[in-house]
């Protein structure tokens, strides 16, 4: 075997194809019994009904290099909503992000001016910061001061708040997707990128689930006669008989699987590495779709709760230091308001998670996330035919991956995205000879793009099988 990939996500795919596309031998390794990572879903919670188990919205999708190379659109079908995100306010009051910023900025009054200036296409800079996020690492041999300029101009637009509490809040919900963090420079790159994709290419569903993505994944590397091995944890890469290994895992799950080979600097670098909060999932089948008060939230993939701008951040922090918010930042997603595969027709699904902490008790969480919806949407408890609660410790069972039901396989931090999981130029290369990094917890970073993955397959071909693969060069062979 030339090549063993171990983890089956999005990256770990993406890697396979990669190098069996160079005409490699190429083995993936799963622990778990189904292929796909945080990229699958089930129909276990009430027959008919599309569950996914972690990943939901696609914006890195829609939007990965990697995977428009691939053409994989000619596989999957994306699904966009009218508004790509929202925030519930108090008194009935929303304010939505459309994947038309003209139709966005038109609600905004005085702060139209502003966001135009970070997320327009034609301004440069949003675009410069989603370039960055998935092409070249932030310490990388070239674009340096490049990368120092999007951090202070992410710094800058950070440190100056916006004038209404509606822009406010949806600035705020997107800094939001750096858990913990929603005051640092990284959680303003983070938002900076995600509300460009918002008003770019949008935040879709896939149709009929996020596991579509890894069936078609799975089908191309099939093709290219790619083997699977189901239901082992690889604990030590000396067991592993092939010349290269791409690891899919956390940065914790490298270390414990190097073992002695590994260095005791890197061993001690990468200990380094810290995890972020939990998160608490909820699931659940309705009688139809989300009575809001607000009618518009319909329109909205991703609908964000937890307050205004200055709650969501004392939530935030809160979790950082250990504790928990009676009024949490959580994530809701409609898909079945837009994808007629997910749920029978007049019915519904339901997904959501709140950020916690270590010592959250799950049950109150999902009582206090049950209490928030029925306050904006009155009338949503009547609609909850069953309902499913994911703490942690099931999250990091079901994904190893998700250490401690961290599902971004790391803190999001701007220390962090400089060395993700260490500082180097190439942080794609493993310490252990032979052996590179492609999960979540490498550059660059979570999201289902393959991005980390195609990153190591690319690094690991040139250094040792003399041969080198672009994405110019993975179009022409589709």
């Amino acid at each position: 075997m030339d090549v063993t990939v171990v983890g089956s996500g999005p990256n770990g795919l993406v890697a396979a194809y990669v190098c069996a596309l160079a005409g490699l031998r190429v083995r993936v390794v799963e622990s778990d019994e189904e292929l796909g990572g945080g990229a699958r879903s089930h129909s276990d919670l009430e027959t008919g009904f599309v569950h996914d188990k972690c990943s939901s919205v696609h914006p890195t999708a829609a939007a990965s290099p990697i995977f428009n190379a691939m053409r994989l659109e000619q596989d999957i079908k994306y699904v966009y909503p009218r508004a790509s995100y929202a925030h519930v306010l108090d008194e009935g009051r929303a304010a939505l992000a459309y994947r038309s910023l003209r139709d966005t900025t038109a609600e905004m009054s005085g702060d139209a001016r502003r966001w135009r200036q970070t997320f327009d296409a034609g301004s440069g800079f949003g675009d410069s910061v989603v370039r960055a996020s998935f092409l070249t690492p932030p310490l990388g041999p070239v674009g340096i001061p490049d990368k120092l300029r999007l951090a202070l101009g992410a710094a800058a637009r950070a440190a100056q708040p916006f004038r209404t509490i509606e822009a406010d809040a949806l600035w705020t919900g997107l800094r939001a997707h750096a858990p913990g963090a929603p005051r640092s420079i990284a959680s303003a790159l983070v938002a900076v990128s995600l509300g460009t994709l918002a008003h770019q290419k949008g935040w879709p569903f896939i149709s009929g689930g996020s596991a579509q993505l890894t069936d078609a994944l799975v089908k191309r590397l099939t093709e290219l006669s790619v083997t699977f091995a189901l239901g082992h944890t690889i604990t030590d890469f000396r067991e592993l008989s092939s010349r290269a290994v791409i690891y899919c895992g956390s940065p914790r799950g490298y270390v414990q699987a190097a073992g002695a080979q590994m260095p005791a600097k890197s061993r001690k670098r990468f200990e380094r590495f810290r995890y972020g909060p939990s998160v608490v999932k909820i699931d659940a089948t309705l009688d139809g779709a989300i009575p809001w008060t607000d009618k518009r939230l319909r329109e909205a993939g991703t609908v964000h709760l937890g307050g205004t701008g200055p709650q969501i951040v004392a939530s935030e922090q809160g979790v950082a230091q250990g504790q928990d918010s009676e009024e949490p930042f959580v994530l809701v997603t409609q898909a079945s308001n837009f994808d007629p595969w997910r749920a029978p027709l007049g019915k519904g699904v339901f997904y959501a998670y709140a950020h916690v902490s270590s010592s959250a008790k799950p049950v109150e969480v999902s009582d206090r996330i049950a209490g928030l919806l029925e306050s904006h949407a009155p009338g949503f408890r009547s609609l909850v035919r069953r309902w499913r609660i994911t703490e942690p410790r099931q999250l990091a069972h079901q994904n190893l991956n998700y250490v401690d039901g961290d599902i971004c396989t790391g803190e999001i931090s701007l220390r962090q995205l400089v060395g993700r999981p260490v500082v180097a130029f190439n942080p794609w290369r493993g310490p252990v000879s032979g052996t590179y990094l492609g999960s979540a917890g490498t550059f660059p970073g979570p999201g289902t793009h393959g991005m980390a993955g195609w990153h190591a397959a690319r690094t690991c071909l040139s250094d040792l099988f003399d041969r080198q693969m672009t994405l110019d060069l993975i179009e022409e062979l589709q």
